[in-house]
């Protein structure tokens, strides 16, 4: 789906595929954000703080996108699994039984290129994404 994203983007847009050198590249157009050292670290201190043990699989190599796609979630660094009986527990926390959800970077509104781009061509953005959406419904209905 991403690399559907990225391509009907581009085909609509006539922007070109970025280049991130701080993420790690999947294919053109898509990136993975990992958690940082920091990052780890901060929420096994974060965990401790409020009293529980630290996720047991949070490493460098853990997307760092989990957070926005896991069904239900909340922004407490409890992952929704049990462990915190504020937020109960999410039956997906431990399935790829998810929501499928996607973070599509357009450009930076800082950006005075990019913020053209996007202001100039709004509905090839919104064709492109829409165009992506249906040629994945129609791949999931065989």
């Amino acid at each position: 789906m991403a690399q559907l994203l990225a391509d009907n983007i581009v085909a609509n847009t006539k922007v070109t595929y970025c280049n991130l050198n701080r993420f790690t590249k999947v294919r053109n157009g898509v990136y993975q954000r990992t958690f940082s050292s920091y990052n780890v670290a901060y929420m096994r201190a974060a965990a401790r703080k409020r009293g529980y043990a630290p996720y047991p699989n949070l490493t460098t190599t853990t997307d760092y996108y989990f957070m926005i796609r896991e069904y239900g979630g909340r922004v407490t660094g409890a992952y929704m699994d049990g462990r915190d009986p504020l937020f109960g527990t999410n039956r997906y926390c431990k399935s790829n039984q998810v929501p499928e959800s996607f973070l599509v970077e357009m450009g930076f509104i800082t950006n005075a290129t990019d913020w053209n781009q996007m202001t100039k061509n709004t509905a090839g953005y919104a064709k492109g994404i829409v165009s992506a959406v249906e040629q994945r419904l129609n791949q999931v209905r065989g």
